[in-house]
C-alpha cells in the first residue's frame, strides 16, 4: 500500500513539475499564474514519495507540509493536512499505526 502510494505521490509530483515548466514557458506567469508554485509542489511531493519508499516517515510527512504550504495558490492546504494525516505517525512502529486516517478523511 505504501509502495503504490509512493508511486502516485511520485507520478503526481512529476506532472506538476511538468505542467508548471509549460506554464513557464508559455507565459502564464504574465497572466497571473504562479507557474513556479506547481514545480515547488512537484519538488515536494516526489521527495515526499522518496522518503515514503525509504521508511523515512518523518521526511515524508514534513515533505509534504512543505507541498502544502508552497502550493496554496493552486490548492487548499487543509486537503494536504488530511494527506498527511494518512501517512504513519512519526512515532509509530512502522506503517502499523496509521495516525487519525478516518478524521482526516471526514468532510
Amino acid at each position: 500500500l505504501l509502495a503504490a502510494a509512493a508511486a502516485e505521490f511520485w507520478y503526481c509530483g512529476d506532472e506538476m513539475m511538468t505542467a508548471g515548466s509549460w506554464m513557464g514557458d508559455e507565459g502564464w506567469a504574465n497572466r497571473d499564474h504562479s507557474p513556479a508554485t506547481l514545480g515547488y509542489v512537484g519538488v515536494s511531493l516526489r521527495n515526499s514519495a522518496d522518503a515514503l519508499l525509504g521508511a523515512d516517515w518523518v521526511g515524508a510527512c514534513g515533505d509534504m507540509e512543505v507541498a502544502g504550504a508552497s502550493g496554496d495558490f493552486y490548492f487548499v492546504e487543509d486537503d494536504w493536512t488530511r494527506v498527511v494525516a494518512l501517512l504513519p505517525d512519526e512515532l509509530a512502529e512502522g506503517p502499523t499505526a496509521w495516525g487519525e486516517a478516518q478524521a482526516a478523511l471526514a468532510p
